[in-house]
């Protein structure tokens, strides 16, 4: 995953940051940009808010088989790079092995403009076949 700033139009392109893991293998979930702001600020207060990217591991093999247990990855930006720092805020790991995680879904619930909650499926290939 990579990072550009595009927020002058009249200007190239300003990299940011970019971001590889060899545990986040073959990723196939589309990042979810999440704003957390402390909710003793008004809604639209920018001041004390909070931005992250948060996105899934993938399978490690290209047929979409996992030898490794699913992880959701939250990165803090627009926090600038530097050689040595890390950009991982945070992992949560299912603990499935062989598994590897879907698209990220954040829910604000109440329309304040902080997310509420994340949901996020991940795919277990435990060689089993499901009587449906």
């Amino acid at each position: 995953y990579f990072v550009l700033d595009i927020t002058d139009p009249e200007q190239d392109p300003t990299l940011l940051w970019s971001f590889s893991q060899a545990d986040v293998g073959l990723t196939t979930s589309y990042p979810t940009v999440v704003r957390v702001n402390p909710s003793t600020k008004p809604k639209t207060d920018n001041s004390n808010a909070k931005w992250f990217i948060t996105f899934g591991t993938g399978p490690t093999s290209y047929d979409a088989d996992s030898t490794q247990a699913s992880k959701m990855f939250a990165l803090e930006m627009p926090k600038p790079w530097s050689l040595g720092s890390s950009l991982v805020v945070s992992t949560f790991s299912t603990g499935d092995g062989t598994s590897f995680m879907g698209d990220v879904i954040a829910l604000d619930a109440d329309l304040d403009y902080r997310v509420d909650t994340l949901y996020q499926g991940n795919v277990i290939n435990n060689g089993s076949n499901p009587d449906w």
